[in-house]
């Protein structure tokens, strides 16, 4: 039998856009449904392990600043409360707060708890129903139940623009999109410390690709900043093949016995690895763009490297654009200047299509380089939270102007 569930706002997707935008809405006394294909919240940021919060800071070489306050900051202040950590300042100005993926999943969950939200795990987007000018009905799974959700407006935060491709929406593709990667961690490392075991891996890959006794894609491994923890240490290792045209579920598996392959190295081949044991890999491989719904604006590369600011502004984007091409280990960084920023206009979250349909996220309406900049994890909290109250106003036909100066209130202006 197929249950109904009438809503105010249906959200897909529980990462930290989705998280942000059901707050938002919740905050504004709308009753929420969110639904995630996981049995636990937090996107990429807990299946992928992401290791690293970025986008929360302006660069600078002093201190860490927020660039985004209200829910974003809140965010992170809860997260730093549960895991202990602070703001690292990695290089070249840039600021980042480490996270384990079980602190961001406890984060998560404190805010999915609050009132007149309910959150669907393991829950899929089957169909999407709608008219000319609006989406009517989308319809769920779960297990063996089935269910259909109305909605009085819609957020797409699942990052793979699920419910946009169910209505055929209009899309902004690149003809190859950033290269993936896969985290998993390692236990019984050595007491060397996190420097002298990434030089240590380094020199080692570098001196066997030269003596063509690995692969040169090796040189794709790291260790994440920060992680190396009680002699455990998190790793990403990039896929070394495009993954636009492939399903998920199979470059997971050519992932694993990448991950697989990679881990017998390190144990015969580099010091302070002798001992090592897997000790878990992410559940997802991380993904790093995709293709974007084409919105009523559109952020371009330009409006981002010359910190160009929007009166229509709903979110401050302050990290560098960061391109990961296939097969290349050195990413390609292009910095903003410090204590400088750029603004997303409203309307990147907005459908021109379907009047009831906002995105948010790694699908906002933005350009191949743009999205390099504001696809990390801060600015998605901060574009998930404006598409909540511009949906919480659509659905109590209240005027989009007075939404967008609720959003500057809550998380544009130091003095809130």
């Amino acid at each position: 039998m197929e249950q109904i569930i009438k809503t105010d706002i249906f959200i897909a997707g529980a990462g930290p856009a989705g998280i942000a935008a059901a707050v938002a809405a919740s905050e504004l006394g709308m009753s929420v449904c969110i639904a995630e294909k996981n049995s636990f919240p937090g996107g990429r940021a807990t299946a992928s392990a992401v290791g690293t919060v970025c986008g929360l800071y302006l660069r600078s070489q002093r201190s860490p600043q927020y660039v985004l306050h209200g829910f974003p900051k809140l965010f992170a202040e809860r997260l730093m409360k549960i895991s202990g950590k602070s703001p690292v300042l990695f290089s070249e100005g840039l600021w980042f707060l480490p996270s384990h993926p079980a602190d961001f999943e406890k984060t998560a969950r404190a805010f999915l708890s609050g009132n007149g939200i309910t959150t669907l795990y393991e829950t899929c987007v089957e169909r999407v129903e709608s008219s000319s000018k609006r989406i009517t009905a989308v319809y769920c799974s779960r297990g063996n139940e089935n269910m259909k959700i109305v909605p009085e407006c819609v957020i797409d935060c699942s990052g793979e623009g699920i419910i946009c491709t169910s209505v055929n929406h209009n899309f902004i593709s690149d003809e190859e999109y950033q290269a993936a990667a896969i985290v998993f961690s390692l236990k019984n490392i050595s007491d060397a410390d996190e420097f002298q075991l990434s030089y240590l891996l380094l020199k080692k890959i570098t001196l066997l690709i030269e003596e063509s006794k690995v692969p040169e894609y090796y040189n794709l491994l790291g260790i994440i900043p920060h992680s190396l923890s009680n002699k455990s240490v998190q790793m990403k290792m990039g896929l070394p093949w495009k993954t636009g045209g492939e399903d998920l579920a199979s470059v997971d598996v050519k992932a694993r016995v990448l991950v697989s392959e990679i881990c017998n190295f390190l144990k015969l081949s580099v010091p302070g690895f002798e001992h090592s044991e897997m000790e878990w890999i992410a559940g997802e491989v991380g993904v790093r763009t995709g293709i974007r719904a084409r919105g009523k604006d559109t952020l371009t590369d330009e409006d981002v490297l010359s910190c160009k600011k929007r009166v229509d502004g709903i979110c401050n984007g302050a990290w560098p654009v960061e391109y990961w091409r296939t097969g290349n280990k050195r990413v390609e960084m292009t910095f903003l200047p410090e204590n400088d920023f750029y603004s997303i206009p409203a309307g990147c979250l907005e459908s021109g299509e379907k009047e009831n349909l906002f995105f948010a996220g790694k699908i906002i309406s933005a350009g191949e380089k743009a999205i390099a900049s504001a696809r990390v994890i801060g600015t998605c909290l901060g574009t998930g939270y404006a598409a909540g109250v511009l949906a919480s106003f659509k659905a109590s036909a209240k005027e989009r102007n007075i939404a967008i100066e609720y959003i500057k209130k809550k998380c544009l202006k130091r003095n809130e």
